[in-house]
């Protein structure tokens, strides 16, 4: 099988009859499909957690506008670490879970303790 990421740039084109088809389907046969598609196998609940905590980590950093190596390096971070955390590789320990949540919403108190190491910490 192969898996192909998807161009958000160049999405797929459905035609006026795929799409009219789409939209008559009932949940229940959207759902009898989802379940149907050997390509695309139902996710288990610790499935789903990864993907939800990967897109969480993903999305703190995002919102700081940095690159995961700017991230990584001003966080103090292994940007390898970072990586497998972002793709649901390895999960953070409650710790970094913890720092990753003050950044998230306390990033200029982050930001201030940060300052305060100096250089003896990068």
């Amino acid at each position: 099988m192969v898996k192909v990421k998807l161009d958000h740039a160049n999405r797929p084109t459905f035609s006026r009859e795929t799409l009219v088809r789409l939209d008559a389907m009932t949940a229940e046969e959207v759902e009898r499909n989802a379940d149907d598609d050997i390509d695309n196998p139902p996710m288990t609940e610790e499935e789903l957690d990864v993907v939800r905590l990967a897109r969480r980590v993903q999305s703190i950093r995002k919102a700081r506008g940095m690159s995961q190596s700017v991230f990584a390096r001003r966080y103090h971070f292994s940007a390898a670490r970072l990586k497998d955390w972002e793709q649901g590789r390895r999960r953070p320990d409650p710790a970094a879970l913890a720092y990753l949540e003050t950044i998230r919403v306390e990033p200029e108190a982050v930001e201030r303790a940060l300052s305060h190491m100096g250089s003896s910490a990068a």
